[in-house]
């Protein structure tokens, strides 16, 4: 028998039902786009997004970000956010002067040590709830953020990082679970267990929770 469509399996093969067996595929016919239908509903409606404003973004100026130190391209389409956090040392201030001081050091840690043409990250999300610019370019597929004193993320750094993700799934259209930390496409410790778990949970059900379906 027909899984999908038990009645028409069991129409053709009634005898003295009124139906045929071109009625019959009639019928399957019209509940195959039916179904067809639906499925690409569902799927439009998976990347489908209420308006999303976007958050306040400190300007690169607020923490004395110098220029990259060679041209680079400009910022793609990304289709993930990756989460990571600064190693070394916890760093627990919130006020803004010692929090742009943490960001320039990361910074110059990164070209200066690492070679690299700029900050390492598009974002920076501090304990006090605030959203830095990092640097404007972009991989070809996602965005990098990184959370300043992530390992012990605030209510209001996780509402940050929150507000940040809704506003780049809704401006990229990217499709759920969107976000991602580090040590999913590499062998790292980043971002630690902790902010792990709240990625792979907290924010992935929240952003699941304000998707509209339309």
């Amino acid at each position: 028998m027909n899984t999908l469509f038990p009645q028409l399996e069991e129409g053709l093969n009634r005898t003295n039902g009124g139906v045929t067996r071109m009625n019959y595929w009639k019928k399957l016919a019209v509940a195959t786009v039916v179904l067809y239908f639906i499925v690409a509903i569902t799927a439009f409606a998976a990347t489908s997004w209420r308006t999303q404003s976007q958050p306040i973004i400190l300007p690169r100026s607020a923490w004395g970000a110098p220029p990259p130190t060679r041209v680079i391209a400009p910022r793609g389409t990304g289709t993930r956010l990756i989460f990571h956090h600064a190693a070394g040392l916890p760093f627990a201030a919130t006020s803004l002067s010692e929090t742009a001081a943490e960001i320039m050091r990361i910074r110059n840690m990164h070209v200066n040590g690492n070679g690299w043409y700029d900050i390492g990250y598009h974002y920076v999300i501090d304990r006090a709830g605030r959203i830095w610019q990092g640097r404007h370019d972009a991989h070809s597929n996602y965005e990098g953020l990184w959370g300043v004193g992530a390992q012990t993320v605030t209510q209001a750094s996780f509402d940050a990082m929150a507000a940040l993700s809704r506003w780049l799934a809704y401006r990229d259209s990217l499709s759920l679970p969107i976000v991602y930390v580090h040590s999913d496409f590499n062998n790292t410790a980043c971002p630690g267990r902790n902010m792990r778990g709240l990625i792979h949970n907290n924010l992935r059900q929240h952003l699941s929770i304000v998707m509209e379906r339309r």
